[in-house]
C-alpha cells in the first residue's frame, strides 16, 4: 500500500479536502447566509464527522479500485486538463468542522485520483517558505501549519488549491484576486447551493501566511502562538475548537511524524548564532561590526551591545543599537525571524573605564528598553586589548647636585584636553602632605609617541624640572605626582599620574662643626673653626652666639663665610662644606666679664638670627672672661 493511500485511510481526508474560509467573528455555520457568502467576506462553518467517515469509505474504495484496475489508472493518467478543470469547477464546497474552520469539496472522486499522482515532496517544497514565514510573522509552528495544509487541501489536490492556491478555503479576496465556487449553505432550514467568492493567492506560501494571520487575529488561538512543541500546538488547536474531530490532534501528529515536518521547526527554534566581523581600535574609538540572529528574538525589540572586561566579566558599557540589514546573513538563515536585520556597526568612544583592559562583546535582544527584562544573548569569543590612554614614567631622579633635585619623565593622557597647566608635585610618603609643586613645560617625546600612538597629547608629554632642594625636603621619602590642570596654580579640574607609586629618598640633613680656636686675647675673643649643615640650603645668614654657663645669651654676631677646602674634602656630601669656615673676633662686653662662656654657630633664614635656624653647639668654653 502506498504512503499516500495509507495517509488517506488514516485521516479520512481524500475527496473532502478543499480550502478553509475564515471569519474574524467566528460565525457558526448555521448563521451563514447567502448574502454574506456572495459579498466576499470571510465566513467559517463546519460539517459533521459522519461526512468525513462517508467520504473516507468511498474515497478509499476508489483508491484501492484504481490501484487494482490498470485500465482505470491509465484513464486517470490520460485525463486532459480541460476535463480536470471542468470537474473541479463543478465541485461543490461545504463546511466541515471535523477538518477545521473551512469549506471542503463534497465530490470525492477528483481527490482520490489526484492523490494517486501527488508528488509529496513537490507539495512540501511549495509550502515550506510560507510555513517558515508564518512562524516569523505570527508565531505559528511550521510543522503544524504544514500538517493542516496537507489535511485540509488533500496534498494540494483540492479544487481551491488547484485553481487558486487556496489551501484553507478562505472566502473573500486576496489583494483583489478571487475565484467563484459553488458552496452549500444552510439557509432558512434547508441546504441550498450558491456561488461564493474565495481568495486567490499568487502561491501556496501566501495562503500559508494568511492562515497564520487568521490564528493571530483570533484571540482564542493566542495560546498556541510561539509554542515550540508541535504536540502542544496540535492539542491546543483541537481544544480551542479549530476542528471538532476527536482525533484531529492525533491526525496532525501522524502527518508531522511520518513526513518529518518537525525538521522545519528545528530551522526556526533555538537558533542563536552570530559573527564578529570587526573588533578593533580606531583612534579614540572601539569599532564593532558583525551580526547576531536568534529565533528567540521575537517580542524582543530592543538591541544592545554590552562590553565586558574579558578578565573579570564585569560590565563596562552598554550601547543601545539599531540593527542594520544583512542580506548575506538572510541568505544563509532565511528561516530565522530577524536574519535580514541582524547586523550592527558602531563606533564606541573609549572611556576611562575601558583603558588598558581586554574587552569582549555580547549582543543582546531584550524585551526591555534598558536591555534587561527578558533577553537573548550571544557571547562573541573575540577579545581586543584597549590602548593605554593614560600613561607616564618618572625616568630620571638626579640628586648629584647638593642644592637641587633633577626630575625628568613623561605623562600623557587623553583627558588632558583643556588642561594646559602642567605640574610636578612632591608628597611626603609618611604623611601624604604636599612638600612642593613646580610648574613644568611640555617637551617633545617622539620615543613615547611611537609606543603610545593612540594617546592624544603623547608627542609633547615630556618634562624636565629642576627642584631647589630645601631643608623641608631633606631626609624625606618622596612620591612624585605629575598633573594636568585647567588652573594656573595647579588646582581646579585636574588629572594626575602617580608614576606607579615610585618614590625616592632625599639625602639626609647632616650638621657638623668644630672650633679650632676659642680664646680671649685682650678685649677680643677669637673664634676659628667650621660649621656645615645641609639645612643651610635655605638659611643664608650665619651667626655666632655667646652664652653663659646658664645658656643665657650674652651676644650674637653675624659672621662672613670663610672657605674651608680641607673640610670640603672630608665632607663633600654636605651642602656648604666648601665655605663653612669660621674666623671671627668677638668683642668682649661688660656682660661677659667674669663669666664662663661658650659659643654656638647658627644658620638662619632671618637677618636677625631668628626665624628658622639650625644650631651647632661647640663643646669649647672659656672659664672666665677678664
Amino acid at each position: 500500500m502506498s504512503k499516500f493511500t495509507k495517509l488517506g485511510m488514516l485521516f479520512g481526508v481524500t475527496g473532502i479536502m478543499a480550502s478553509v474560509a475564515y471569519a474574524t467573528n467566528n460565525v457558526k455555520a448555521a448563521e451563514v447566509s447567502s448574502s454574506v457568502a456572495s459579498s466576499g467576506s470571510s465566513t467559517l462553518s463546519k460539517e459533521t464527522e459522519s461526512s468525513v467517515s462517508s467520504s473516507l469509505s468511498s474515497s478509499t474504495a476508489e483508491v484501492v479500485s484504481s490501484q487494482n484496475d490498470s485500465s482505470t489508472s491509465e484513464s486517470i493518467r490520460n485525463t486532459n486538463e480541460t476535463t480536470k478543470e471542468t470537474a473541479l469547477s463543478t465541485t461543490v464546497l461545504k463546511q466541515d468542522a471535523n477538518l477545521g474552520q473551512g469549506y471542503y469539496a463534497t465530490a470525492n472522486n477528483i481527490f482520490a485520483r489526484s492523490l494517486l499522482r501527488t508528488n509529496t515532496q513537490a507539495f512540501l517544497d511549495s509550502i515550506h517558505q510560507g510555513s517558515i514565514n508564518g512562524w516569523n510573522k505570527y508565531g505559528v509552528l511550521p510543522s503544524t501549519v504544514a500538517a493542516q495544509a496537507i489535511l485540509e487541501s488533500g496534498w494540494g489536490a483540492s479544487s481551491l488549491t488547484t485553481l487558486a492556491n487556496n489551501l484553507f478555503g478562505i472566502k473573500g479576496d486576496y489583494n483583489g484576486a478571487s475565484i467563484i465556487m459553488p458552496t452549500q449553505e444552510y439557509i432558512n432550514g434547508q441546504w441550498i447551493t450558491i456561488n461564493a467568492s474565495f481568495r486567490k493567492y499568487p502561491s501556496r506560501n501566501e495562503s500559508i501566511e494568511d492562515h497564520g494571520r487568521f490564528l493571530n487575529d483570533n484571540s482564542r488561538y493566542h495560546n498556541l502562538l510561539w509554542q515550540t512543541d508541535y504536540r502542544t500546538v496540535t492539542q491546543l488547536l483541537q481544544s480551542d475548537g479549530y476542528a471538532t474531530s476527536p482525533t484531529y490532534a492525533a491526525s496532525l501528529n501522524r502527518i508531522i511524524e511520518e513526513y518529518h515536518l518537525y525538521d522545519w521547526d528545528n530551522e526556526v527554534i533555538n537558533v542563536n548564532a552570530g559573527a564578529m566581523d570587526n573588533l578593533s581600535v580606531k583612534g579614540g574609538n572601539l569599532s564593532i561590526s558583525g551580526w547576531h540572529i536568534s529565533s528567540n528574538s521575537n517580542n524582543k525589540p530592543y538591541s544592545y551591545l554590552i562590553l565586558l572586561d574579558a578578565n573579570s566579566n564585569k560590565e563596562l558599557s552598554r550601547i543601545k543599537i539599531n540593527r542594520t540589514q544583512r542580506a548575506d546573513v538572510n541568505n544563509v538563515f532565511p528561516s530565522v525571524t530577524n536574519s535580514l536585520n541582524s547586523g550592527f556597526n558602531v563606533q564606541v568612544p573609549i572611556s576611562n573605564d575601558m583603558m588598558g583592559k581586554k574587552i569582549k562583546v555580547i549582543s543582546r535582544y531584550s524585551s526591555s528598553a534598558d536591555g534587561n527584562g527578558s533577553f537573548t544573548d550571544y557571547n562573541f569569543t573575540n577579545v581586543v586589548g584597549m590602548p593605554v590612554t593614560s600613561a607616564g614614567s618618572l625616568d630620571v631622579i638626579n640628586q648629584n647636585q647638593l642644592d637641587r633635585i633633577q626630575l625628568s619623565g613623561w605623562f600623557a593622557t587623553n583627558t588632558a584636553v583643556n588642561k594646559p597647566y602642567r605640574y610636578v608635585i612632591l608628597l611626603d610618603t609618611a604623611t601624604n602632605k604636599e612638600l612642593g609643586r613646580y610648574q613644568v613645560q611640555s617637551m617633545a617625546r617622539p620615543d613615547v609617541a611611537n609606543v603610545y600612538p593612540n594617546i592624544a597629547n603623547v608627542m609633547n608629554s615630556g618634562y624636565n624640572v629642576t627642584i631647589p632642594l630645601t631643608s623641608q625636603l631633606l631626609g624625606k621619602q618622596v612620591r612624585v605626582i605629575t598633573r594636568y590642570s585647567d588652573n594656573a596654580q595647579g588646582n581646579g579640574n585636574f588629572v594626575d599620574y602617580w608614576n606607579d607609586g615610585k618614590t625616592f629618598q632625599t639625602r639626609g640633613n647632616q650638621n657638623k662643626g668644630w672650633l679650632d680656636v676659642f680664646k680671649q686675647s685682650g678685649n677680643k675673643i677669637h673664634a676659628m673653626g667650621w660649621h656645615i649643615t645641609d639645612s643651610s640650603l635655605d638659611k643664608k645668614n650665619h651667626y655666632l652666639i655667646i652664652l653663659d654657663s646658664n645658656n643665657k645669651e650674652l651676644g650674637r654676631y653675624k659672621v662672613p663665610t670663610v672657605a674651608r677646602p680641607d673640610v670640603a674634602k672630608v665632607y663633600s656630601t654636605i651642602y656648604g662644606a666648601q665655605n663653612g669656615g669660621i674666623d671671627y673676633e668677638i668683642p668682649v662686653t661688660n656682660a661677659m666679664k667674669g663669666k664662663i662662656v661658650h659659643v654656638i654657630s647658627r644658620y638662619t633664614n632671618d637677618t636677625q638670627g631668628n626665624g628658622q635656624f639650625t644650631d651647632y653647639w661647640f663643646p669649647n668654653q672659656i672659664n672666665k672672661i677678664n
